[in-house]
């Protein structure tokens, strides 16, 4: 597993391949994980392709990873009876729990309703749902409405019943739980829920860590309706300042509203709890009165420019749609106390945006010592490599500060056995210079 961050990390490591033999018995094949003879916590998962026999595998880890550096774990096959099966709720609800977060999920409508961290209230009511908006088929939102709120608000994603369920899954079976557990084991646990709207659908997967106050929800849309916004909703239990990642820094978000473009990650600060969405595809945010609602799609019309009083589109004939279709993004969502949050989410943001790379394979001849990693970055935990590239000999290094507070770091060079310590004002960004003659800091951004 290679980790390509400068700074050390513990992640769960997901990897696939294929055993040896195909195994067409009824038994299954397990793993058990280990780092440097330790036994780590392991599962094996279901894989990414779709196989009704014991070959494909795919089992995640959990690993400490040094900076930009590779590290070997072996995996052990164990056999077991057959594949495990995860235990399915009772009653009305879903309940998780670690040493950090307690979760709960209403199996009656498949949104989370319980969120909390070290026993604070994170959210204010059923969170992650699907609220749809009804919109133009103008794309730039140029009437002075749309400049104050893209929307006016239509309904919301409902749970599937059973049998819209059975059917959203293939039709093979003439009734499915909507809200299903389809993973659990020492890792984590996963959720799956399924939801209808007009012609659309989607599947919203809720990820629960055995460590950990964070956990990430995967949506999965077949958007069919025109004209409308789709946003995933957050209500809050707290009140305060709502900031957006941006450019090398982040903003103060207005709750008005007003939609308002993010990169990586949004963050809601209040007096005594913060609440962080970190993201992979979604560019737009708008909150009011607490709540936070982050664009998953918006079905406007292709160039559709409003022009005096005259239709947006022709009205004889079809017209394709921006953001229809199947589309995927992920979330991650972190709570915790006031200033243990914001200085973090945006490393937090650039590992969840680029994961650790893992490969199978099977090395022979003597081992051979791991090569030091180029760069490694100690201390200024809010201190981030933006870019790490390779410039006629030398390899230039792009750090920022992403926090309104001056920080210090260390960037050390193992391989040539450099280090140079560094003070960052407040969203400072500095670039370096990385050979065998030193680390050398550049004046301005540029350099050739």
């Amino acid at each position: 597993a290679y980790n390509p961050h400068p700074y050390p990390i513990q992640t769960v490591v997901d990897v696939s391949f294929t055993l040896a033999d195909q195994n067409y018995g009824d038994s299954f094949t397990d793993f058990t994980v280990t780092d440097g003879g330790r036994t780590i916590p392991s599962q094996s998962v279901r894989p990414h392709a779709t196989l009704s026999l014991d070959w494909i595998k795919r089992v995640v880890f959990v690993a400490e990873l040094a900076p930009g550096s590779m590290r070997r774990f072996s995996m052990t096959p164990v056999i077991r009876p057959g594949m495990p099966r995860p235990d399915q709720p009772d009653g009305d609800a879903f309940v998780f729990q670690n040493e950090a977060m307690r979760a709960g999920i209403d199996l009656r409508t498949g949104l989370l309703t319980r969120y909390d961290v070290h026993g604070v209230p994170m959210i204010g009511g059923p969170a992650l749902s699907l609220a749809v908006y009804r919109d133009n088929a103008d794309p730039w939102a140029m009437s002075p409405k749309q400049q104050e709120s893209i929307g006016a608000y239509e309904g919301a994603f409902r749970l599937m019943t059973a049998e819209e369920s059975a059917l959203h899954a293939g039709g093979h079976v003439g009734a499915l739980a909507p809200v299903r557990v389809v993973e659990q084991g020492d890792v984590l646990t996963e959720v799956e829920a399924v939801f209808a709207y007009g012609a659309s659908s989607a599947r919203v997967v809720y990820r629960f860590y055995r460590t950990g106050a964070a956990f990430d929800v995967a949506v999965h849309l077949h958007n069919r309706e025109a004209d409308r916004v789709i946003r995933l909703r957050v209500p809050a239990a707290f009140s305060g300042a709502l900031n957006a990642d941006t450019a090398y820094g982040y903003e103060s978000v207005p709750q008005n509203a007003q939609e308002w473009p993010m990169q990586k990650w949004v963050c809601l600060s209040g007096e005594a709890a913060e609440l962080a969405i970190a993201n992979d595809a979604s560019y737009s945010v708008r909150a009011e009165k607490d709540t936070v609602e982050i664009v998953l799609a918006r079905s406007a019309a292709h160039a559709a420019h409003p022009i005096h009083d005259r239709p947006l589109l022709p009205e004889n004939r079809y017209t394709a749609r921006i953001d229809q279709g199947e589309l995927a993004a992920r979330f991650r969502v972190s709570g915790g106390p006031a200033g243990g949050v914001l200085p973090g989410i945006n490393r937090a943001a650039f590992v969840f945006n680029t994961p650790v790379f893992a490969l199978c394979a099977f090395p022979g001849g003597p081992a051979a010592q791991a090569p030091e990693p180029l760069v490694a970055l100690s201390g200024g935990a809010t201190v981030v490599m933006a870019s790490l590239r390779r410039v006629r000999g030398r390899f230039l290094v792009r750090l920022h500060n992403n926090h309104a507070s001056p920080t210090d770091a260390t960037l050390r060079c193992p391989l040539w056995n450099l280090e140079l310590s560094l003070r960052f004002g407040p969203f400072e960004i500095k670039t370096l210079t990385v050979s065998a003659e030193g680390i050398q800091e550049c004046v301005g951004m540029m350099t050739d």
